[in-house]
């Protein structure tokens, strides 16, 4: 399977990805730009990433919040009674086979 944010969007559940740092962000909206994904109505290129971004199925990406941001930390396993899908943004561009996060 090819490594797109258009296919973690279509994973079941709620995916967030963690972005480790501003170049691995700044790498991620710009994919997200590329591959057709937007920030609310914008251009992902035009903000500035945070630390998690949500994926979502409609080709939108979004900031996920302090509770988003807790749940993602926490051991929950889902979130809004969907799985909660923990992704290593960096890992997943560069081929390593485990970018999937563990609680």
């Amino acid at each position: 399977m090819e490594r797109t944010i258009t296919n973690l969007s279509k994973l079941k559940g709620r995916v967030y990805v963690y972005l480790a740092n501003a170049d691995i962000g700044k790498s991620f909206m710009s994919h997200a730009k590329a591959e057709g994904f937007k920030l609310g109505k914008a251009d992902p290129t035009t903000k500035e990433p945070a630390e998690i971004m949500a994926v979502n199925l409609n080709k939108t990406i979004n900031y996920v919040g302090s509770i988003g941001s807790a749940a993602f930390h926490s051991n929950l396993d889902t979130i809004g009674g969907e799985p909660l899908i923990r992704v290593d943004y960096g890992k997943f561009v560069s081929g390593e086979d485990e970018y999937m996060i563990s609680k």
